[in-house]
C-alpha cells in the first residue's frame, strides 16, 4: 500500500512540475501553430491533460513494475531502476517522434521525485515505547 501511495503521489508532483515547466517553454498554441495564445491556464490544462495521461497510464505502471523488479537488487536498485525508467522514456519514440525528448525528461522527472520520496519515507523511524 506504501508503494501504490509513494508512487501515486510521484505521479501527480510529476505531472504538476512537468506540465508547468512544459507550458512555459512550449506553449501549446505554438506547437499548433497559432499566432495567438489562450493564456496560461488554458494552454496549462491542456499540456496537463496529455501529461497526466502518460504518467498515469504508462509511467505509473512501468515505475511500478520497476520497484517491484528491483527491490531485492541491493545497491544496484539505483542504477537498474534509473536505466529502467530512462529507457521507458524512450520506448514511446514510435509514437511520440519529435516528443520523446519531453517523455525522457519527464520519465528522469518521475524517478527524481520518487527516490526522494522513497529517501524521505526511509528516514522515518517508529517511536519505541517506553
Amino acid at each position: 500500500m506504501l508503494l501504490l501511495r509513494r508512487k501515486l503521489l510521484s505521479a501527480l508532483i510529476t505531472t504538476v512540475i512537468a506540465s508547468i515547466i512544459v507550458t512555459l517553454v512550449t506553449p501549446p498554441h505554438m506547437l499548433l501553430g497559432e499566432q495567438q495564445s489562450p493564456g496560461f491556464l488554458s494552454s496549462f490544462s491542456i499540456v496537463a491533460g496529455y501529461i497526466s495521461i502518460g504518467v498515469f497510464l504508462y509511467g505509473l505502471p512501468i515505475s511500478i513494475v520497476s520497484d517491484l523488479i528491483t527491490k531485492k537488487w541491493g545497491a544496484a536498485r539505483f542504477f537498474f531502476s534509473y536505466a529502467f525508467h530512462i529507457f521507458a522514456g524512450i520506448l514511446p519514440l514510435f509514437i511520440l517522434w519529435t516528443f520523446t525528448f519531453y517523455s525522457l525528461v519527464i520519465a528522469v522527472f518521475y524517478f527524481v521525485i520518487d527516490e526522494l520520496l522513497r529517501s524521505r519515507s526511509g528516514k522515518k523511524q517508529p517511536m519505541k515505547g517506553r
